[in-house]
């Protein structure tokens, strides 16, 4: 039994805008506006708005077996929310199955969080009578950063520390990361179909040294959380200052740990609460794909020590 379009709709999550074309479905994870923002910034910024990072396909389903075919590369398959499958997919049209025992089990397809071929669904199929119905989430994360949000480097898409963050509150969450971004207002989108409980701001690795001055990213950074504080008043916000890099060196702009302060300066301001990104990264190479990324280690910890201070927050 193939899925309807409504029923796709359904169980797709963590999309800000759905395009058809006859029987295929492409999520976007922005708006076509913040899409056009980005590529005006950068072509490359662009393209990288342009993946849906955070996208994915997440229901219950008593069916034997549910049949994927997908466009695109790759992605990653959880059942019961554990990591059972990656399909790597490619530029044409592939199929590919999840074997199960006829008893409800959550299915969490994931979609690619990095650009490249553009994903797209084909159709998804479960078996003839199954039932197939959303899954309930207990709240709604939004993510707002760069590459290490979008999980740059952590090898599964799935490990990022967003997701991992995610699926450990068994949060609904839109994952706005966008490898090389900056604290660009003109980027900033306030979503149209979504109302989180809890925003996460975690720019500054790539504004080290793209700005001029300390005082330019002063604006940059004011600018742009004057418009996350305008949009989500009321609601729990967090500021991630930057996590440890191994290429500090002195830039034009300063040193790294000024534009830290710079950082952190801002999120006081706002009595936004403060996530040192220098404790949930371990100050060693062991932990990175390369000097400013975390490979998958890294990023468990990433997740592992943010999951602590929100739970020590709760507590």
């Amino acid at each position: 039994m193939k899925l309807s379009k409504q029923q796709l709709e359904s169980v797709l999550f963590g999309a800000e805008e759905l395009q058809w074309n006859e029987e295929i479905l492409t999520p976007y994870k922005v708006s076509k506006p913040t899409r056009d923002a980005w590529f005006a910034l950068e072509e490359g910024l662009g393209l990288r708005a342009e993946v849906p990072t955070g996208c994915r396909l997440d229901f219950v389903t008593d069916s034997g077996e549910v049949t994927f075919t997908l466009t695109g590369t790759p992605y990653d398959c959880l059942v019961d929310g554990l990591l059972t499958d990656r399909f790597e997919g490619s530029d044409s049209p592939e199929a590919f199955s999840v074997t199960l025992d006829g008893q409800p089990h959550r299915v969490t397809l994931i979609f690619p969080s990095h650009n490249g071929i553009i994903p797209r669904i084909h159709g998804v199929e479960v078996c003839d009578g199954a039932s197939v119905t959303p899954h309930e989430y207990g709240e709604k994360f939004l993510f707002l950063g760069d590459s290490i949000t979008q999980g740059w480097n952590s090898g599964i898409d799935s490990l990022s520390y967003a997701w991992r963050t995610s699926l450990f509150f068994n949060a609904d969450c839109r994952i706005y990361g966008v490898g090389g971004a900056c604290f660009y207002p003109s980027t900033f989108e306030k979503p149209a179909k979504f109302d989180p409980d809890r925003v996460f701001v975690a720019f500054g690795t790539n504004d080290f040294g793209h700005f001029k001055t300390l005082e330019d990213l002063h604006t940059a950074a004011s600018d742009y959380l004057d418009l996350v504080c305008g949009a989500f008043g009321g609601k729990k916000i967090y500021g991630i200052t930057p996590i440890w890099r191994y290429d500090t060196w002195i830039k034009p702009m300063g040193t790294f740990d000024e534009c830290i302060d710079v950082i952190r300066e801002e999120y006081e301001k706002r009595s936004i609460p403060v996530i040192d990104g220098l404790d949930l990264v371990p100050h060693n190479k062991t932990f990175f794909a390369d000097a400013l990324h975390p490979n998958a280690l890294g990023f468990s910890l990433y997740a592992e020590n943010l999951i602590r201070f929100l739970q020590e927050e709760e507590a």
